[in-house]
């Protein structure tokens, strides 16, 4: 038989209540989320900060060789001489070759002739023989010339190649486009016998470029297109070097478009953590410098590893970094 001691078991009793509720406590404390058991969030602040952007944004470009242009003959007869050879970059003026012994001059002008030209005739093609005419020593410099002087200095020029008359016949002259470059190939020969428009060779007018579908700029940007980069001079759309116009056009292989990338060169722009960004109920974005001021507002176009871009002239402003926590309103406006 168990020798029960009542005081004794009260007692124990007495004693054992408190650890259980004690007990019971720290179970329900150690449940609780932490947040929850966490004092109270404090304002996190910082300021904008300072950093460089290189922008690049995808574009279509477009190789645009050089035209060749055709130089014809307007004479017929029998080719007795031919000055013209690859490399030389004919001027104003310039005996170009022989047809049945007589001279045919070089006529650079932005269009060819389509008449004869006598004195009383006006027009730029009247003009254009003027300037082969000064050219060639047959009338002053920097001078409108008359109908009678122009007519005079036509017959000394006729004279000068064994023609007669005041006519100039555009059959004595040669047409050359006015931008062409050098001459790369002749097509005509001594002893060929040619009609009008005959090719005497192909001229290459103008360059290779390669169009850009951007605005221009006022810096020096860079255009990269597979491993190849380019630069794209200030204020420019085009690219024009031959060396890197050849690259693109490698890159582009059999075609004459693709897309690249052009870049622009640093730009200072703010950044402040993406935390301190809030996006209102009104599709506002903005940040906050405490927790009870107003937002700024900001366009978010730019993301880096955790950061915001914000404009330049922030930087060194105060931000909130935890306004979800901290503040009570978070409307931008």
């Amino acid at each position: 038989m168990v020798n029960f001691n009542r005081p004794a078991a009260l007692a124990a009793a007495a004693l054992g209540l408190p650890l259980l509720v004690g007990g019971a406590f720290a179970v329900l404390a150690l449940a609780r989320a932490p947040l929850e058991s966490a004092t109270p969030d404090r304002p996190i602040l910082t300021t904008v900060g300072a950093a460089e952007r290189n922008e690049e944004h995808p574009v279509t470009i477009t190789l645009r060789p050089a035209r060749n242009i055709p130089v014809r003959l307007h004479a017929s007869g029998l080719i007795t001489g031919l000055s013209l050879s690859p490399g030389d970059q004919p001027k104003m003026g310039d005996t170009l070759l022989h047809i049945d012994g007589l001279p045919i001059v070089a006529y650079v002008a932005p269009s060819p002739l389509h008449r004869d030209i006598s004195a009383g005739q006006s027009g730029p093609d009247v003009r254009g023989v003027a300037r082969l005419l000064t050219a060639l020593g047959h009338l002053p410099a920097n001078a409108t010339p008359t109908a009678a002087q122009l007519g005079d200095a036509i017959a000394e020029f006729n004279s000068s190649i064994g023609r007669p008359g005041t006519r100039l016949a555009r059959s004595s002259v040669v047409w050359i486009p006015e931008d062409s470059g050098a001459v790369t190939t002749v097509t005509a020969n001594i002893g060929d016998t040619v009609r009008p428009q005959a090719e005497l060779y192909p001229a290459r007018v103008g360059t290779d470029r390669v169009d850009i579908a951007t605005k221009a700029d006022d810096e020096e940007r860079t255009l990269r297109i597979g491993e190849t980069q380019a630069n794209v001079p200030a204020k420019a759309t085009s690219i024009t070097a031959s060396d890197a116009v050849a690259a693109i056009r490698q890159e582009l292989g059999s075609g004459v478009t693709g897309t690249g990338f052009i870049a622009s060169g640093a730009k200072p722009v703010g950044t402040i953590p993406a935390s301190a960004v809030v996006t209102d109920d009104h599709g506002n974005t903005c940040y906050f410098a405490d927790v009870t001021g107003p937002g700024t507002t900001i366009d978010v176009a730019q993301k880096e590893f955790g950061m915001v871009d914000v404009p330049p002239g922030q930087v060194g402003k105060p931000v909130l970094v935890n306004p979800r926590q901290v503040r009570e309103e978070l409307t931008c406006a």
